[in-house]
């Protein structure tokens, strides 16, 4: 129920720069939200002193847009996950589409933004595994002192690299997703363990591809884990992919399995223990079980 006394005030622009003067006038930057899922996610959060000012930004003319060009899927930041799965099905990825048919309640779906999803403070949702392993990149307007500005960056840098949170104030305005037009053979893999929602710290989601050169027949592997509560890494973006000529004995997934388990290691526990033992188990054996999903595909 309405409660005049507690309940911020909610303004609706119907461009940024409205959302611009909000930002200049207030001391305090205003909290954005579109589907509004994770500012309701716990009791804390609404209504909240600390922000008396809420901007729903659905309303703002282009962010709702959904298009496909030649080279990328542009997404504006305020459609649902529910509505993308609707748009998406010719164009993406079969991990994303995997991941936007699963995962969480169809009714979050149906209020959670992509750009919400992506903004969420002290949390990574699912969805940011597959759009980081595509090296998605973002659109994003943002604030340098009195001066906004747009940029256009990887998804993967807008992430603070010691916890879940965006380095910097930014409104996302649009998810840009490459579209690959494979030449050889590609097999996707996608996996969730538990829920960000309801457990962050168990929750787990690993992305897999293979891609064969028909040159070289050489194997080129990639893999991106997400940890909810953590972070996420991927092997590409050490420049560790591996490529390997197959993947025909268990001695080999063996010995990419440890590769694995060493690179996920040096990242999350080099000072802390970060990851706890059962859990970069379960990781592993997601592992083992996409490189067996490959081999078979290579008999």
């Amino acid at each position: 129920m309405f409660n005049p006394t507690f309940s911020p005030t909610i303004n609706i622009p119907e461009n940024v720069q409205a959302v611009d003067s909000l930002f200049l006038n207030y001391d305090d930057d205003p909290l954005i939200f579109a589907g509004g899922t994770h500012i309701m996610r716990t009791v804390m959060d609404y209504p909240n002193g600390h922000f008396p000012q809420l901007v729903d930004i659905t309303k703002i003319v282009g962010f709702d847009t959904f298009v496909r060009t030649e080279k990328t899927v542009e997404i504006g930041a305020v459609n649902t996950l529910s509505h993308l799965h609707e748009l998406g099905e010719p164009f993406f990825e079969d991990a994303i589409k995997l991941c936007l048919s699963s995962g969480a309640p169809e009714v979050v779906k149906r209020k959670a933004t992509l750009g919400g999803a992506i903004a969420a403070d002290g949390v990574y949702y699912n969805i940011v595994a597959p759009l980081i392993h595509y090296n998605a990149s973002v659109e994003v307007h943002f604030y340098k002192g009195n001066m906004p500005g747009n940029r256009i960056q990887s998804l993967a840098s807008i992430y603070d690299e010691t916890e879940p949170r965006l380095i910097e104030p930014l409104l996302i305005t649009k998810v840009i997703i490459p579209y690959t037009k494979h030449t050889g053979e590609h097999y996707s893999y996608y996996r969730e363990v538990g829920s960000p929602i309801v457990n962050p710290s168990d929750s787990i989601v690993f992305v897999g591809t293979f891609t064969s050169d028909e040159v070289t027949n050489n194997i080129s592997i990639n893999a991106t884990v997400l940890f909810a509560d953590v972070g996420f890494f991927s092997l590409s973006e050490t420049n560790q992919t591996f490529q390997v000529t197959t993947i025909s004995s268990f001695e080999e997934i063996e010995i990419l399995r440890e590769e694995f388990k060493k690179a996920i290691e040096d990242k999350f526990n080099s000072d802390d223990e970060l990851i706890c033992a059962s859990r970069l188990e379960k990781t592993l054996r997601i592992f083992e079980d996409f490189l067996l999903s490959v081999s078979e595909r290579l008999v």
